[in-house]
């Protein structure tokens, strides 16, 4: 394996490629790795200059606290994100909104039965899915419609 510890002396590129890492959502399983470096700084103080290891220990952990912050700032982010999405979709479920969509389903099912007579099915398509409110219908959040949209 290659050694990292060089990038002790090399901070500010270090915490750029984290913070690189930390945007890409696709890095984003990676980023534990830099925290992990940072306990091999210690390796590239020389043996015959122990007054640099102090030095460097506390680089090394201040570096790390401040990686494990940003994580648990992101880790945060996320988790609020997705209970606020959580509580949108449980809303979209209330008696409210579903009284809406019954509604309307009955007012197209007369409205198919009174305009022309297709046939039973015809209604029964309308109330369960109508071609229109795909994308008000609490549950359509969960298909991906093509292999680009990908959820996150």
């Amino acid at each position: 394996t290659s050694d990292l510890s060089l990038f002790c002396f090399y901070n500010k590129t270090f915490e750029d490629q984290f913070h690189m890492c930390l945007e890409f959502p696709a890095q984003n399983r990676y980023i534990i790795a830099f925290p992990l470096v940072c306990g091999h700084f210690q390796s590239c103080a020389h043996e015959l200059c122990p007054e640099e290891r102090h030095h460097i220990r506390e680089r090394s952990l201040s570096v790390v606290n401040m990686f494990l912050d940003d994580m648990a700032k992101e880790a945060k982010n996320i988790l609020t994100t997705v209970c606020d999405e959580q509580c949108t979709m449980s809303d979209r479920l209330l008696p409210k909104h579903c009284a809406l969509l019954i509604a309307q389903a009955v007012n197209r099912k007369k409205k198919d039965k009174s305009t022309s007579n297709k046939g039973k099915n015809a209604g029964a398509s309308m109330l369960l899915g109508g071609a229109g409110d795909d994308n008000d219908r609490p549950g359509s959040e969960s298909y991906r419609k093509t292999r680009e949209e990908l959820t996150t």
